[in-house]
């Protein structure tokens, strides 16, 4: 199973669409000051996680 590991500081609140009308659920997170748009693969255990940053987070998270 993939990880993706996102460290940084969370420039804008995260957004997630657990159903999408194509593919899978994913959750789109805005990391430092560059402004990196990362989308994540997320399944049920992961989405609740990610919903939960707010700008201005410092985090590491791992993504399985």
């Amino acid at each position: 199973m993939p990880h993706c590991l996102l460290a940084g500081i969370v420039s804008a609140a995260p957004k997630s669409n657990p159903f999408p009308s194509e593919g899978r659920p994913y959750a789109s997170v805005v990391i430092d000051a560059d402004n990196s748009l990362y989308r994540v693969i997320a399944y049920d255990d992961t989405m609740p996680e990610l919903e939960s940053l707010q700008k201005g987070d410092e985090r590491a998270l791992t993504v399985i």
